[in-house]
């Protein structure tokens, strides 16, 4: 209870966002939401749909450790990514979720 407190202060977030992923990101006009993506799938472009497709994402760690997780899917493709604007330490910072579909040896789906 004690500790309660500090939590609400840690990280301040507004609502999840769908952005156009050739919009600018806020403050950074140079930078468009799919240079973002593309950190995470380098040759990931847009197909005729507006449906965004890629081979393997870059080798990353699971948030769970080394021995955690499945392998990533052949290729990725999502329409959209979630992008969250949240202060933590002080600082404003972009969090973004990419739901990269599911691999075949996996029954869970694959998001990064």
């Amino acid at each position: 209870c004690v500790l309660l407190p500090c939590l609400w202060t840690a990280a301040g977030a507004q609502g999840v966002s769908f952005p156009d992923l050739g919009s600018a990101v806020p403050g950074h006009i140079d930078t468009i939401y799919l240079d973002l993506a593309r950190m995470v799938i380098p040759d990931l472009a847009a197909d005729k749909d507006g449906f965004y497709r890629g081979s393997m994402p870059i080798e990353m760690r699971h948030i769970e450790g080394p021995d955690s997780g499945g392998s990533p899917p052949v290729t990725s493709g999502f329409s959209d990514a979630g992008v969250l604007q949240i202060k933590a330490g002080g600082k404003d910072r972009l969090a973004m979720l990419f739901d990269l579909g599911s691999s075949s040896d996996s029954a869970e789906g694959f998001a990064v």
